[in-house]
């Protein structure tokens, strides 16, 4: 019977989210090849894993989307801490649809719906006291309307062709074991790696 890597990573994800005490047990490292040639990292929050893909959101303008556009073939790491475990991910990109991206969007807290509205991230802020008055009067314009999905924000679901599991041992053999899949319509294939 083949195995089906997902299934694993949804069950070390609940493992970790029974135990853990971070804030935020979502975060995970996204990896793109930057505009200029050099890799970019930075962590993000996982929305969602969806038809055995990854879902993660953000302004598309910004230089994380401009890179993934350019670039589609990203890389995603899990640490989790409490039960000393590691996911990678190697895949390809996608833009959500314009029905997922309103859906991810309005999951999102109200303050988190305003920044993504008066904001341009990545860009050059002049002066922090006028974005903060920018945000106040935004917060008091939306205070009982429903703020709308602003166009430069989406997301991007990434469709796996590798999948690496790593559990750390104290003595550094670690189990490393990768899945590896040359076309959708194949099956998982996996090997052991040596730690």
């Amino acid at each position: 019977m083949a195995i089906n890597p997902h299934n694993r990573i949804k069950k070390r994800y609940q493992q970790e989210l029974a135990h853990t005490t971070v804030t935020v047990p979502t975060a995970c490292c996204l990896s793109t090849v930057g505009e200029d040639g050099y890799p970019n990292t930075r962590v993000v929050s996982l929305k969602a894993v969806k038809e055995e893909a990854f879902v993660i959101t953000g302004a598309i303008n910004a230089r994380k989307g401009k890179e993934i556009t350019a670039h589609p073939k990203v890389a995603l790491n899990f640490w989790w801490p409490t039960i000393s475990k590691q996911v990678r991910v190697q895949g390809l990109a996608t833009l959500l649809s314009t029905e997922e991206a309103d859906t991810y969007f309005r999951e999102r807290e109200k303050e988190a719906q305003i920044v993504s509205h008066i904001t341009q991230q990545g860009q050059p802020l002049e002066s922090l006291e006028v974005l903060q008055q920018k945000f106040i009067a935004a917060k008091e314009m939306f205070q009982h309307r429903t703020i709308p999905r602003p166009a430069k924000w989406s997301g991007f679901l990434i469709t796996p062709v590798r999948i690496e599991f790593m559990v750390f041992q104290m003595n550094r053999l670690h189990h490393r074991e990768i899945f590896i899949k040359s076309s959708p319509t194949e099956t998982w294939e996996a090997t052991l790696l040596q730690p």
